[in-house]
Formats: structure tokens, C-alpha cells, sequence
């Protein structure tokens, strides 16, 4: 079980908190804006009406929205970004709102939908539905890593900011239930890949993509594009981020297309070595 601790997850990273101050906080009220530990102290502070000049906190005072009268007692909700980190391992930060959670790693970056998806199965970080959602929280959370020298940027030398061009989703294959684009290496399953549904989801294990990404990539600490990444490509992501600029395709050109009819066509085709 406690391998499973200091995840991300709700499950490990959400905790929720009870209060009860009779005269003080109404009673049954429910608060969905997101808050974290750091902001306990100014909270608590405001609501017994001490005073603090002079002492930075890095917390929010949430005491006018704890403390406000509300007649519906479960519309409290407001727009506020709050961070976390994996201290310990270094292995990801995240930014979470009380309805999307955003999460860095040496690997993909996460996306999750909370109100859709409320165990955080999918990971919606490509869907161009999420496009603003993404970039407001991943500057937030960028500025906020080197504001407090997040262990991430200093103990992973590269991570993926933005998802690379050639990515393999994980979640299951939407046209073929129970199959992951990971089991499309095993011949039995390979066959799949002639199909565009499947080989546009896993495009890495199908070997339909080399294309550099329009995104950044983390390299010791600093955001790179694949403009500026040709002193780093011995790495292995940094070659998977940036195919084409590493030398790491094989001889063709792009991708394989369809004919009219639907079927395979013969052009020269780029893979990934």
C-alpha cells in the first residue's frame, strides 16, 4: 500500500478538510476551491483575528470564503491554482484547480478532468478541448517550479513539458477494447496498425511518426524547442521530442498515407529507430 503513497493522485495527494467553529462557520458548508497545507496558517490566523505584519506567507487566506454566509451551501467554488510536489523523489509537480488536475513528470504531462473523470483514469493532456486549460495552468505551474525551486527541475535533467509530437497514447484503444497501443509490438496484436483509427492513437508503436514537436522540452532546468536541442540529442527523450533534428528516423519521409479506397499506399515511410 504505501508504494502508492506521494503520488499525485487524489487518492494519496487530495486530503480534505473539516472544520467546525459553531457561531463561526456555517453549518454543512461545502468549499470545492482548491487550497493546499501552506495555506492553514494565514487562514486560521485571519479567522481568530490575529495579526501578522511583516511575516511573508506563501499561503492564501481563505477565511472570507470560509467564513461568508451562504445560502447554497455547496456553490462554493472558485477559479484558484495550488501546487504540489513529490519532495522526496523528485518525480513530478502538479498544479491542481477544483476541477482539473496538471501534472509534470520525466514523463508525459497529465491532464485530468475531475468532474468527468473523478478517479482520474484519462489522461486528456492532447484533446484540443483542453487547449487553454493547459496553457493557463502550465505557465502557472512553470513559474511557480522556479519561484520555489521545485526538486524537479534540478534532479530530472529532462522532462516533457508539452507532449511530443510521436506519443503513444495509454489509455485503451478507443476502436479496440481492453488493447493498449504498447501490445501493438506483439505480432499477434501488430496487425491492428493498418487501421487509421488505432495507428493515429499509437503512432510510435505502429511506427507512423517522426516529426519534431511544436511544443518545449526541459533540459536541466531550462524550457528548449527542438531549435535548440542539437547539443542534447545522445538523450534518449530529447531524440524521441525531437526525431527529426536528432538524425533519429530511419531513411523515407513522414507518413504513410491512405489511398482513396481506403487502403494502404506504398509510400516511403520515416520510423523511429
Amino acid at each position: 500500500f504505501f508504494q502508492y503513497q506521494g503520488r499525485p493522485y487524489e487518492t494519496s495527494a487530495g486530503v480534505p478538510m473539516i472544520l467546525r467553529w459553531p457561531n463561526g462557520v456555517q453549518k454543512g458548508k461545502v468549499i470545492n476551491t482548491a487550497y493546499s497545507s501552506i495555506d492553514f496558517a494565514p487562514t486560521i490566523l485571519s479567522m481568530l483575528g490575529v495579526q501578522f505584519p511583516g511575516v511573508a506567507m506563501h499561503g492564501i487566506d481563505a477565511s472570507e470564503e470560509i467564513m461568508a454566509p451562504n445560502t447554497d451551501k455547496n456553490a462554493n467554488s472558485k477559479t484558484q491554482t495550488r501546487f504540489i510536489t513529490d519532495s522526496a523523489k523528485s518525480k513530478w509537480a502538479t498544479a491542481v484547480r477544483d476541477d482539473y488536475k496538471l501534472t509534470l513528470s520525466p514523463s508525459e504531462p497529465w491532464l485530468f478532468d475531475l468532474k468527468a473523470d473523478p478517479h482520474e483514469i484519462y489522461n486528456v493532456y492532447g484533446n484540443s478541448s483542453y487547449a487553454s486549460i493547459i496553457e493557463d495552468m502550465q505557465g502557472e505551474l512553470y513559474d511557480t517550479m522556479f519561484q520555489h525551486k521545485f526538486p524537479l527541475l534540478s534532479d530530472e535533467p529532462v522532462s516533457f513539458f508539452n507532449q511530443p509530437a510521436c506519443w503513444d497514447s495509454r489509455n485503451q484503444i478507443s476502436d479496440w477494447k481492453k488493447r493498449v497501443c504498447a501490445e501493438l509490438t506483439d505480432p499477434h496484436f501488430s496487425p491492428g496498425c493498418q487501421w487509421r483509427k488505432i495507428y493515429e492513437q499509437c503512432p510510435v508503436a505502429c511506427k507512423r511518426c517522426c516529426e519534431d514537436s511544436t511544443g518545449n522540452i526541459l533540459i536541466n532546468g531550462q524550457l528548449k524547442t527542438c531549435d535548440t536541442v542539437a547539443d542534447s540529442c545522445s538523450n534518449a527523450k530529447v531524440r524521441n521530442f525531437c526525431p527529426m533534428t536528432c538524425d533519429a528516423c530511419a531513411s523515407g519521409f513522414g507518413r504513410e498515407d491512405e489511398d482513396d479506397n481506403g487502403e494502404e499506399a506504398d509510400d516511403d515511410e520515416r520510423f523511429l529507430l
